[in-house]
């Protein structure tokens, strides 16, 4: 499973070609369907093979899943057994969601015995081995500031930037120019932004406390890390709206940890877990932060945050005229 197109086949499969591929770039869309059947067919090679190699693909995933939460326990000094039940809960939960569709043969028999052996698992000198690498690992990652990991991210953005938009496709190239370079800078900031939660969330430690609970790491993703305005606000998106709204630095920084707060209270005290006032200071400040760093470099002028998209008359009427401004 980690020597297959996809790492970690299984849990991570191919994407299913998207509605706007199919109508625009139907040779990409056909290549997308292509590989993920390829992927589920050889899934489904493995779990035909018995239950011996059932049991150590879903362990092999299992131990993927723990061993974050793991690390968790050790950045926060938090006592392992006390989270035991959480983190199992967590681990189980997340593998039927990655199995589920009919993916998951012979998944409830595995979970009833690694259930029956969890501490066993937790306590395994290997397993501890390798949570104390990764946690010396964690530790050099997290001495990293904030302008630096974002210095490292800057080459994939600025490629990022220059991906066009679908419907460049189909556009006359002069329109499709103006397209592709009206929306670059919207993106950017946008990349940015979700890289600058990322980090302020791992590096206070909000991350770690999260993998605490049950939660499955999708959810915590929406609720805490996601800036993005598709969905209802969590966490990161607040504290963004709270960067672009506030008059001033601390003004944002109190607002924001107000809302980690209410978070905290949300989602975690009801699993027993309570992370320090101290950390959420720190997420604010990260957050803050990042957030005048990045609208520093990219000279981010409008009240929202966001660069301003202005499209010409022509390219307007173009959309307009041909009934795919929808699309935008």
């Amino acid at each position: 499973m980690d020597g297959e197109d996809v790492h970690d086949l299984g849990r991570r499969m191919p994407r299913e070609p998207k509605l706007l591929e199919k109508l625009l770039t139907p040779e990409l869309a056909a290549t997308c369907a292509a590989r993920l059947a390829r992927a589920e067919t050889r899934l489904y090679s493995i779990l035909s093979r018995g239950p011996d190699y059932a049991d150590a693909f879903y362990f092999h995933h299992a131990l993927d899943l723990l061993a974050p939460r793991l690390v968790a326990i050790r950045m926060t000094g938090s006592p392992l057994k006390e989270f035991a039940d959480n983190i199992y809960r967590a681990v189980c939960q997340e593998l039927r969601v990655a199995f589920k569709a009919g993916r998951g043969r012979g998944l409830a028999s595995f979970l009833e015995r690694f259930g029956s052996s969890f501490i066993k698992v937790i306590d395994d000198l290997s397993l501890t081995s390798w949570v104390d690498e990764a946690y010396r690992r964690r530790l050099s990652l997290d001495s990293v500031g904030i302008e630096a990991y974002l210095a490292d991210h800057a080459q994939r953005i600025h490629q990022e930037r220059g991906a066009e938009h679908p419907l460049c496709t189909i556009l006359p190239p002069e329109l499709a120019e103006e397209l592709a370079l009206a929306t670059r800078a919207e993106r950017a900031y946008g990349s940015l932004m979700a890289l600058v939660s990322r980090f302020s969330f791992r590096k206070s430690h909000l991350m770690d406390y999260t993998l605490m609970t049950p939660l499955t790491w999708s959810l915590i993703s929406e609720e805490f890390v996601r800036v993005t305005k598709r969905r209802a606000a969590g966490l990161g998106r607040h504290a963004l709206r709270a960067c672009e709204d506030s008059s001033s630095g601390d003004e944002a920084r109190s607002w924001i940890v107000k809302e980690a707060e209410s978070y905290v209270k949300l989602w975690l005290e009801r699993h027993g877990v309570r992370p320090p006032r101290s950390s959420l200071e720190e997420y604010a400040e990260l957050f803050a932060t990042g957030y005048e760093v990045v609208t520093s470099k990219l000279k981010v002028k409008e009240p929202s945050g966001y660069p301003s998209i202005k499209f010409s008359a022509k390219l307007l009427s173009y959309l307009s005229s041909n009934s795919i401004s929808r699309w935008k």
